[in-house]
């Protein structure tokens, strides 16, 4: 007897469309792998992290071995390099890997680090420790540095925290190009602070390229507040606008006080704060001699704010770190200014004559520009006036493009010397200023648009890599 099985198929029909266990499997069976290839990521971008600032430590460290081996062969190159190394390592997470090191025949120096770090989710597949190897080379560049910072000290660097980071990130990169100065003294670095004016400090009166101001003086007119009650005619007592009580009598019927007489005279002596010369010596480093050549020096009330004076060229690395830290931030802007006084540090003759001369080949002369805005004061020789609109906060694109002209002109001349310029625009946003600032570097790489505190630090540490004259050999 043949069995015929009976078979629904509608029934079969809804078996078969129903894929609801099956994706959960699917599901299931995906996810657990997945997340052990999420993790292993994780782990993977972790040690590409750890080894790209190993790799720029190591650079760094190599860098400042081969300096120093090159004035003295007989250093331990592997516990230098592994003391700089270390000091570059500061605030990292996981503590600084072992460096060796050694001199190459060629006289290249050649950093190794062969290390692991600890691993998270690899660990399941029994790799708690990944590999991370770094090699690196350098070769020795013993040229002679002069460098001059002209750094803004300008009001708006005064908000929260930029001119800290400014001065964390400059004592930095001086530290660096300055750590292995001794007997050979072969960097000198200036600083050149800048605002409305410039400070070339009160020392240099009587200096032959100087004009100094006979004092300013005015009388102060000391004006009544409202009389305290009586009628007119009745004496009572009055105040000046300094709160200081005095007799008067009533006059009319409004109960005002009678206007006082000026105070006493006020006189304010030159601060070591100077203006411009008029043109063509606004942007020219040239003669100082003659009347109509010398440097003006001005007197500064209220808004005139004068910078922290100027730091000649010195193989001190604790007298720069000193003048950097002193600086504070007040005043208005006017780029040229800076640039002219940061060439002035650079020169070989007055006002300032300790740079070594232009014709010595072994000497590489850079100066390092960061403002962190625009033009806001216009040339009215010798003073810098203001270039808005009056009575606004709207600047006046004419005077700005007189001052943006002149700041232009000055990176021209100073290029023209062979001096190589580097620029940072801190927080900028005025498009023309920018671009006045990559125009004025050396080269397109030599401008920096730091858009913030970490990318103002990191400019700095970018430059410094360049600065310390060595060439990193992968």
């Amino acid at each position: 007897m043949t069995i015929t099985p009976s078979v629904d198929k509608k029934s079969f029909r809804t078996f078969s469309k129903d894929d609801k266990g099956s994706v959960a499997m699917i599901l299931a069976l995906i996810i657990v792998p997945l997340m052990i290839m999420i993790g292993f990521a994780i782990d993977f971008l972790r040690a590409t992290n750890y080894r790209s600032k190993a790799a720029e430590a190591l650079d760094i460290a190599l860098l400042m071995t081969a300096q120093q081996y090159a004035y003295d062969k007989t250093i331990d190159v592997s516990a230098k390099t592994q003391a700089n190394f270390n000091a570059n390592w500061v605030g990292q997470a996981l503590p600084p890997p072992t460096i060796t090191a050694q001199v190459l025949p060629d006289n290249n120096i050649k950093g190794t680090i062969s290390s692991t770090i600890p691993t998270t989710f690899m660990q399941i597949i029994g790799h708690d420790q990944m590999p991370i190897d770094v090699v690196s080379q350098v070769t020795a560049n013993t040229k002679n540095l002069e460098l001059v910072l002209v750094l803004d000290n300008t009001g708006s660097m005064d908000k929260p925290g930029k001119i800290d980071t400014l001065k964390t990130a400059a004592s930095d990169l001086v530290t660096t190009v300055m750590a292995n100065n001794g007997a050979t003294n072969n960097v000198k670095v200036g600083i050149a602070p800048f605002s409305r004016y410039v400070n070339v400090g009160i020392d240099k009166a009587g200096k032959n390229w100087l004009k100094v101001p006979a004092p300013s003086c005015y009388k102060p007119l000391i004006h009544p507040e409202q009389c305290s009650g009586g009628t007119s005619g009745t004496p009572t007592t009055c105040y000046d606008n300094e709160g200081n009580p005095y007799a008067c009598t009533t006059g009319g019927s409004n109960g005002t006080c009678p206007p006082s007489a000026y105070g006493s005279e006020v006189c304010k002596t030159w601060d070591g704060c100077v203006g411009s010369r008029d043109v063509p010596h606004n942007t020219e480093d040239d003669i100082y001699t003659t009347p109509t050549t010398k440097i003006p020096g001005i007197i500064t009330w209220g808004d005139y704010a004068c910078p922290k004076k100027v730091t000649p060229l010195t193989d001190s690395q604790s007298t720069i770190l000193n003048n950097i830290s002193a600086m504070n931030a007040d005043g208005a802007t006017y780029i040229p200014h800076g640039l002219m006084w940061g060439w002035r540090l650079l020169s070989d003759q007055e006002p300032f004559d300790q740079g070594e001369p232009y014709t010595n080949t072994k000497v590489t002369k850079v100066m390092v520009l960061m403002t962190d805005g625009e033009n806001t004061r216009y040339p009215s020789y010798p003073y810098h006036n203001s270039a808005y609109f009056s009575g606004t906060n709207n600047l006046d694109p004419a005077k700005t493009a007189i001052s943006n002209g002149l700041t232009a002109t000055a990176c021209t001349n100073i290029k023209a010397k062979g001096i190589k310029i580097y620029t940072v625009a801190f927080q900028v946003t005025d498009a023309p200023t920018k671009s006045m600032l990559e125009t004025c570097a050396s080269d397109p790489e030599n401008y920096y648009d730091a858009t913030s505190a970490t990318a103002l630090t990191q400019a700095f540490r970018d430059i410094t890599l360049e600065l310390i004259n060595l060439r990193v050999a992968k």
